[in-house]
């Protein structure tokens, strides 16, 4: 997983799973609820 912040398109946080996949949160994103997606996405 890679997280980035200030993606090109403008969003806060960028994650990248290591299926390729990205995941980003907007502004005022909920970070336990994104934590809790990524941490889901990166089991399976």
């Amino acid at each position: 997983m890679r997280v980035t912040s200030e993606s090109r398109e403008g969003y806060p946080v960028a994650v990248v799973l290591r299926t390729g996949h990205v995941l980003k949160g907007a502004r005022g994103f909920d970070e336990d609820a994104f934590a809790r997606v990524v941490a889901l996405l990166e089991d399976t």
